[in-house]
């Protein structure tokens, strides 16, 4: 969680940040909606994260959310969705993406597919 002093922009405008009793920011708080809708409302908080991050010229924030949610211990739809946002939005960024041909022949990936090691 952050320690705010005196902030320039509101972090409370994001719609999962929370201001707790001990006055820091909760920057994933709990959501009564995820059941029914965790994979979409992720990708809406991720949409919500990147357009302040931009808007107030604060990228550092995305690693202090993913550090809120490693320390709230869930990984579920609402947090897949998430990260499928930042991830589309970043390939959208980028101009071209390497294909197959172009990766390293060394490359050896953990976790399944057909470059698994």
């Amino acid at each position: 969680m952050l320690r705010m002093v005196e902030p320039s922009h509101r972090l409370e405008a994001l719609s999962f940040a929370a201001r707790t009793r001990n006055d820091l920011i909760d920057l994933w708080a709990p959501s009564d909606h995820v059941e029914a809708s965790g994979n979409a409302l992720g990708r809406e908080r991720a949409r919500e994260l990147l357009a302040y991050m931009k808007a107030n010229d604060a990228p550092f924030l995305l690693g202090h959310v993913v550090a809120r949610i490693v320390e709230r211990g869930g990984f579920g739809a609402l947090e897949v969705g998430f990260f499928h946002g930042i991830a589309a939005a970043a390939l959208a960024g980028t101009e071209a993406v390497a294909p197959r041909s172009a990766r390293s022949p060394n490359l050896r990936l953990i976790g399944g597919g057909p470059d698994a090691a």
